[in-house]
This record gives structure tokens, C-alpha cells and sequence, in this order.
């Protein structure tokens, strides 16, 4: 099994806490930023940003 972490950074004018996640995730100002990843076990942490490619490593993982 391929596991791979990701943690999203975002930014939106809706306010998360006050809001929630989903209607946050929804809201038309929400943008994902950038993403650090790196597989399970590795130190070798990657970061991706807004306008690049799509990683070959986000296609290459296992899903749920």
C-alpha cells in the first residue's frame, strides 16, 4: 500500500470556525493554496502550489 499525507493550506473570506467544514469547502471564495505531501514513512516532504501540475505522487497513491 502506497500512503500518502497531505495537508492543504486554504484561504477563503468565509470563517471557518464559524461556518463549519463543509459549508467553508463550499463557499465560492474558498481556494486551495498549496499542499505539503510526503509518503508515509519518508522524510522527504514535497510541496505543491496552486497552478503547477498535479503531482505524479497524488496518482500514484493508494485512495480510500
Amino acid at each position: 500500500m502506497k500512503l500518502l499525507f497531505i495537508d492543504y493550506e486554504t484561504r477563503s473570506f468565509a470563517d471557518l470556525p464559524e461556518v463549519g467544514a463543509w459549508c467553508y469547502s463550499e463557499h465560492p471564495t474558498t481556494e486551495i493554496v498549496c499542499a505539503a505531501y510526503a509518503w508515509a514513512g519518508s522524510d522527504d516532504i514535497k510541496l505543491w502550489k496552486a497552478g503547477d501540475a498535479l503531482p505524479a505522487e497524488f496518482e500514484e497513491a493508494d485512495g480510500y
